[in-house]
């Protein structure tokens, strides 16, 4: 829609001081993904140090159950639209209260001027309690058992068996307030793709995960299923009495599961299904949707709101109390 492409991802390829990717750059990619001819994806002009993230992926056959291009994935909300302003939002307060332990989050007043912000927006998609967001249901998901009890999973904070150990979900974090890209050039340097400027400055104790900071470098280090594999190896520790009522041997007088329907076969479906929906995210990140990323919409929030670039952001957004924080 933008001949600019101010909406498309366009992360570690050069870019011009407002951000604005390289198009000749741009289009070296889009070649190279329509094509699929590995050559290509060689010849793509890179700003920096960073590479793209397997893009090939995308292109990638199983040989059980649904291809990745047999699946879909909802569209993203358009550049200008009230809903993409409501995410971007969301994004902001996430930000701001990421420091705010979740069990402060009733009380904390960041979390209740996020949740009355974000009930203000025309088209914010996230749940609601009698159609406002509310402290007990912001920045949670809207699938089933999502608004049940406390913010996070028992899952990542139970103790898990490993083997002939037991592990302690005590994490390690970083201080609070240590924020990254708040200036416009260390912004423009990793859109480029290159090196951070700076490290992370980690507290020297471990954590049970508390809040939104420590629930994002947990996110930003694990492996891709980590957080399934763990909630496994706690249910397994229970026995037969985690299995499914229709697990066959649950009827056997005389077996017991294990390479089948038992623990061995279990773990392999919980890495296998996690490396699947990554090859379907994938050909749905290259070769559908190549949306922008939330902190390359920031520095176009940023442009417009200096004066530095005029872009079609809704005044949804530019009008949040989130922004005017986040700005000053």
């Amino acid at each position: 829609m933008y001949a600019d492409k101010i909406g498309n991802y366009s992360k570690a390829l050069p870019h011009n001081n407002l951000g604005e990717v390289d198009l000749n750059s741009y289009q070296a990619l889009i070649e190279a993904l329509t094509t699929g001819n590995p050559d290509l994806f060689e010849l793509i002009p890179l700003g920096g140090v960073a590479k793209l993230t397997d893009p090939q992926a995308a292109y990638a056959y199983e040989m059980a159950g649904p291809d990745s291009h047999h699946l879909s994935m909802i569209a993203p909300p358009a550049y200008s639209s009230a809903w993409n302003a409501s995410e971007m939002a969301e994004l902001y307060w996430q930000a701001l209260t990421r420091d705010v332990p979740f069990l402060d989050y009733n009380t904390d007043p960041l979390t209740l001027a996020a949740a009355s912000d974000l009930s203000k927006f025309s088209d914010f998609r996230g749940p609601k309690v009698n159609g406002a967001v509310t402290t007990g249901t912001l920045f949670r998901g809207d699938t089933p058992g999502d608004l049940v009890g406390l913010y996070i999973s028992q899952f990542l904070c139970k103790d898990t068996p490993f083997g002939t150990t037991t592990f302690v979900q005590k994490y390690r974090t970083t201080v609070a307030g240590d924020d990254y890209m708040t200036s416009y050039e260390d912004w423009l340097n990793i859109q480029n793709g290159l090196a951070p400027s700076g490290q992370n400055q980690f507290d020297p104790t471990p954590r049970y995960i508390r809040n939104g900071r420590d629930m994002a470098l947990w996110v930003y280090q694990d492996f891709s299923y980590q957080g399934t594999l763990t909630a496994c190896l706690i249910l397994l520790g229970f026995g037969q009495a985690a299995l499914d009522p229709a697990n066959p041997y649950l009827r056997s007088a005389t077996q017991v599961g294990f390479p089948t329907f038992g623990g061995p076969h279990i773990l392999d479906l919980v890495a296998g299904a996690s490396r699947k929906a990554l090859e379907a995210a994938w050909f749905q990140k290259w070769l559908v949707h190549r949306r922008l990323r939330p902190e390359a919409f920031g520095g176009d929030v940023q442009n417009v709101m200096t004066g530095a670039a005029s872009y079609p952001i809704n005044t949804e957004l530019l009008n949040s109390q989130a922004l005017s924080q986040v700005y000053s």
